[in-house]
């Protein structure tokens, strides 16, 4: 029996980009696949044109006044009736042929987590397009297995799994059972839809087509080169890492949480005025981490060290090291 498939779409102050986002789904390239889709719009503002718009095509238009990202999305997931539910943020695109993708993954009964790569676009791009893809791309992995650091490791580094929400499909089981936390965590869901699959989940789906086009553009939230991207964004990153450490309990997710929390306070001091005893310090923790062999994140600490030491000197050269 075939499941059905909710898209959650979530805007913030930005409606410009919404109907590219929302054509990449209607526009799937076997128009047959999107006849049970559901299309769920979380947005904070009205808009006449766009609403309307909305309607014409049978689309949920939920407003909101919650500001949190963790928030619309959990809006979006009490509202889905879907069995698969996938995000999508108001300015990126699915592939054409990821809703056939999404579809075929529902066959598999015990899947909870599904992870694609992306392509980089520029922001004029409005329409999307087919990129190659075959079911062999993608690699199965249970949540169990994932207690060995070598294979956490390995597929961190491999498939990037806490990177982008509109390169994530999860459970709607895996949505309810997290929906609690998910409240919580504000603006980074993608890291916690990865650990909670890890902490609570079966299966996790993992391959490196480029199924999503990531805008790169001047107004968003999370790229480092926009002028959104802040220090008070980075400082709600590392309080949502508070929260999660008291929120999972096994060994492994607290492991992957405490040393996301690290890298994520390196960002944070390299953008802020931190003194320099701290700037240190934090530094010397992040060459260790790099050199025991337990952890998991040894390249990106190396890495941020780096840049953190390097901020002493120069923001700039801190900035183009870490976001290179």
């Amino acid at each position: 029996m075939t499941k059905k498939l909710s898209v959650i779409v979530t805007a913030h102050n930005r409606k410009e980009y919404i109907p590219y986002a929302i054509n990449s789904i209607l526009s799937a390239s076997n128009t047959e696949t999107v006849e049970d889709i559901e299309i769920i719009v979380v947005k904070n503002f009205e808009d006449d044109k766009l609403d309307s718009w909305l309607e014409q095509n049978n689309i949920k238009n939920i407003i909101t006044n919650e500001e949190s990202l963790a928030l619309k999305q959990a809006i979006g997931i009490n509202n889905a009736s879907g069995d698969l539910i996938a995000f999508l943020e108001d300015d990126d695109m699915f592939a054409l042929n990821k809703v056939q993708v999404l579809r075929s993954l529902s066959y598999h009964q015990n899947l909870d987590f599904f992870h694609n790569s992306f392509i980089s676009i520029r922001e004029y791009i409005t329409s999307s397009r087919i990129v190659p893809f075959n079911e062999s791309n993608i690699e199965f992995f249970h949540a169990d297995n994932l207690q060995d650091k070598r294979i956490l490791k390995y597929i961190i580094k491999k498939y990037h799994p806490e990177l982008y929400n509109s390169c994530i499909a999860i459970s709607k089981d895996l949505a309810t059972k997290c929906l609690d936390g998910l409240k919580r965590v504000d603006i980074n869901t993608e890291r916690f839809w990865l650990l909670c699959a890890i902490e609570k989940g079966r299966q996790l789906a993992l391959t490196n087509a480029p199924l999503t086009l990531y805008r790169v553009h001047s107004q968003s939230f999370s790229q480092p080169n926009s002028a959104f991207f802040n220090a008070k964004l980075l400082e709600r990153y590392v309080r949502s890492y508070l929260f999660m450490l008291q929120y999972f309990q096994k060994e492994i997710v607290r492991q992957v949480i405490k040393e996301q929390y690290v890298l994520h306070l390196a960002h944070y001091f390299i953008i802020t005025k931190y003194n320099t005893a701290k700037k240190l310090r934090l530094t010397m923790s992040l060459f260790a981490n790099s050199l025991r062999p337990s952890a998991i994140y040894n390249e990106y600490s190396l890495l941020s060290a780096i840049a953190l030491l390097s901020s002493l000197a120069s923001v700039s050269l801190a900035k183009r090291i870490l976001y290179r």
